[in-house]
């Protein structure tokens, strides 16, 4: 089937070609032929229901979920996320390949994408890549830009120096300091390229004005109603095979549902989850399995207020099963670190559990039990919370009109009665509340919170929330240990040593220092009208259209404005002309080998081979180490202790990614090359009797001994030998 349609696409490129009708540089039609007034009308629209329509649409200043949803279909950064396969790694986007830092991790040279235009038809180039920064630097130091503090992340200080020229295609970034979250941010929407011939260095682009940008869909306009998008005949990655979208407008996430439900949209942005059985016995709906999201819940803790065993005490008190389970509907699963699953360097942690003995028990140790012991019942513990001298009391505040944060309060003075302290609930105004968070934290005790990322790197939890620095640090935490390791995660760029900080720093925060009761990661639940595949879904709900289709439809659009070489018709981060002439993979297959990684993930993230499944020859595909072992595609035997991974895992049973997997003090491979059991730590060579000599090599040190005595022995026969050939001459 793939050939015939292989065949299909090749006549089509070869009658366009005579007919001399392709051309890579773009045509600009002020007259668009897709207009509000024509809209509905378009058999090719996706609709999309929403209950916001975006209100900045300017990229280099919104930072808004609802104004980056329509940004995103129309402006692009450097670099993105491999949003189809949602494991949200970076990858280049209008750069041909990842940068290079110079030696001290200052400078970051970058080559761009040449053919790329934007919707005007000017050409994207480094000077335009240059112009975007500039103008967003000055932009912020304008003042009252709400992006300023994630571009001066540490002192106040920008993180850019500047941006070069290096020639028409490579820029240098020049920053003010090593930055190893630096790529990251810049996929983040303000970092996007802008075309600042239509966007002046000092004025932010209006809500009703029009924004022109490189991505696969042009901006049209907003009626209030709804946002009206159209392709772009240009885009260097391919024409989308859905050519016209509509946000459309609705008062709240049960109208949204609402409309899937009808069949008046086909992709909703919000859902109302007390619809979840209709919406899964419809005909006409899919619905997914959820996703883990990236935005956390979390209570915190003035860490001023509230002493280190004290926030043990209160992290042990609380019934998180009870709560996610009544208070959250199941929308949220328990956190297990400061940061969710999707993001880089997470690591599952000993986070507190529902316990109330060993809460009480905390207490008692330190002293601040007010008499009270292990042996104390419940009652007398709830009465010490409700005396004019409980174990503490704290106020627990939330913002009014907030019925989960408000819920929640009520269960937590259920909650920490039984360990003896009193809650004290009060509500304010959302910006009252906001003004105490990062004005007057000190005002508070106990606080309910959420926080989203607005890129893919652990600093973006850790700086903002954590550092002693940090505005948004509403805990007043200030911890010298983890305040150098924060700096040090900032400034390390080696990958390894990286991970290992972040490891680090999850564990700490959760076990040693909790500064905060860890709630939970957001749920995403997916569903969307069963006429329309590839919905864009990811951990940090970044709507992209571009991969979206039609069911039955051929998605590949060859269009009079592009040239098919030199587009993406499989949208798997190559183009055709280098699938064909440099990869040798199939322009039309995104997975061309069928391993489970995309054709572009396997050259620019992965190192691994297209057109071959298992790359390193060691037994296991190169999408099944990656997304399932852990193990490293390109390297046969990950853990080098004389084993293929594959043979660990399907004939061995060991781990791949340790060479000791028994914890014996022999490597797996040795083990089985001598008959004893890798998995077995009471079995290992030094037990082998059959051969006495392999016994004695393997004794620490035997072997270096042998070698020092042949040596010695060598000597001391060769100068015997002359000695004795002295004498002899001598008695001549």
């Amino acid at each position: 089937m793939r050939s015939l349609e292989k065949n299909k696409i090749l006549f089509i490129i070869i009658i366009t070609l005579s007919l001399g009708i392709i051309n890579s540089t773009p045509q600009v039609n002020d007259n668009l032929p897709y207009s509000p007034d024509s809209a509905d009308s378009s058999a090719d629209t996706l609709l999309i229901g929403t209950t916001a329509l975006g209100f900045d649409l300017d990229p280099s200043y919104a930072w808004d979920s609802a104004s980056n949803d329509v940004i995103d279909q129309v402006s692009e950064g450097l670099f993105a996320y491999t949003l189809i396969n949602r494991n949200l790694s970076i990858i280049p986007r209008l750069t041909s390949n990842y940068g290079s830092w110079n030696f001290d991790n200052t400078e970051y040279s970058v080559p761009l994408r040449e053919n790329v235009f934007f919707h005007n038809g000017h050409a994207f180039n480094a000077t335009a890549v240059k112009s975007s920064f500039d103008r967003l630097h000055h932009l912020i130091e304008l003042g009252g830009h709400q992006t300023e503090e994630l571009y001066k992340p540490v002192n106040d200080e920008f993180v850019i120096n500047s941006v070069e020229v290096i020639n028409e295609f490579t820029v240098k970034f020049v920053l003010n300091y090593s930055y190893a979250a630096f790529e990251a941010l810049l996929c983040f929407g303000g970092s996007y390229i802008v075309d600042t011939s239509v966007m002046p260095a000092d004025v932010i682009l209006p809500s009703d004005g029009i924004l022109i940008g490189t991505g696969p869909y042009k901006y049209i306009g907003n009626d209030g109603a709804k946002v009206y998008f159209e392709y772009f005949p240009s885009y260097y990655r391919g024409i989308p095979a859905v050519k016209y979208i509509q946000f459309v407008k609705y008062p709240s996430f049960t109208e949204v549902t609402q409309a899937l439900l009808a069949g008046e949209i086909d992709v909703p942005h919000h859902l109302d989850l007390d619809y979840m059985d209709e919406l899964k016995e419809s005909d006409n709906i899919i619905v997914e399995n959820y996703e883990i999201g990236t935005i956390i819940s979390y209570m915190g803790m003035n860490n001023n207020k509230i002493n280190r065993n004290m926030r043990e005490a209160i992290s042990y008190a609380i019934d998180y099963d009870y709560t996610i389970s009544n208070l959250y509907n199941d929308t949220i699963v328990r956190m297990k670190s400061i940061i969710p699953p999707a993001i880089n360097y997470h690591k599952d942690c000993n986070v507190a559990t529902f316990d109330l003995d060993h809460a009480r028990q905390t207490l008692i140790d330190s002293g601040q039990s007010k008499g009270l012991d292990e042996y104390s019942s419940d009652s007398e513990w709830i009465a010490l919370s409700k005396s004019t001298d409980p174990v503490a009391e704290y106020n627990y505040t939330y913002n009014e009109g907030n019925l989960y944060r408000e819920n929640f309060g009520i269960q937590i003075q259920f909650d920490l009665s039984r360990i003896g302290i009193s809650i004290v609930m009060g509500n304010m105004t959302w910006q009252n509340f906001l003004n105490l968070l990062y004005n007057n934290p000190d005002e508070l005790d106990l606080f309910r919170l959420g926080w989203m990322p607005d890129y893919n790197d652990p600093n973006n939890f850790f700086f903002p929330l954590l550092s002693s620095t940090s505005l948004g640090n509403a805990a007043q935490v200030d911890d010298t240990w983890l305040q150098n390791k924060i700096m040090e995660g900032l400034n390390e760029t080696d990958e390894n040593a990286r991970q290992q900080i972040y490891y680090d720093i999850q564990d700490y925060i959760a076990t040693d220092l909790m500064p905060w009761v860890f709630m939970g990661y957001n749920k995403m639940q997916i569903a969307y009208s069963k006429n329309v595949k590839y919905i864009p879904v990811n951990a940090m709900n970044m709507k992209y259209y571009f991969y979206s289709t039609w069911w039955g439809e051929w998605p590949i659009v060859i269009d009079s404005y592009v040239n098919i070489f030199h587009v993406d018709s499989d949208r798997d981060g190559l183009l055709n002309s280098e699938e064909e002439n440099i990869y040798g993979s199939d322009p039309f297959d995104s997975d061309s080998d069928d391993d489970g990684l995309l054709d572009g993930e396997e050259v620019f993230d992965y190192g691994t081979d297209p057109i071959n499944t298992d790359s390193d020859n060691d037994g296991l595909l190169d999408g099944e180490e990656v997304f399932d072992y852990g193990t490293d595609p390109t390297d046969s035997d990950t853990d080098n202790d004389g084993l293929l991974d594959g043979e660990e895992i399907f004939d061995f049973g060991t781990d791949p990614l340790d060479a000791d997997t028994d914890n014996d003090n022999y490597d797996d491979g040795f083990e089985v090359e001598q008959g004893t059991d890798p998995l077995d730590p009471e079995s290992y060579p030094n037990k082998v009797v059959e051969d006495p000599f392999m016994y004695f090599l393997n004794i620490p040190g035997y072997s270096s001994i042998i070698v020092s005595i042949c040596l010695i022995s060598t000597i001391s026969l060769l100068i015997w030998r002359s000695k004795k050939s002295k004498i002899t001459f001598i008695r001549a």
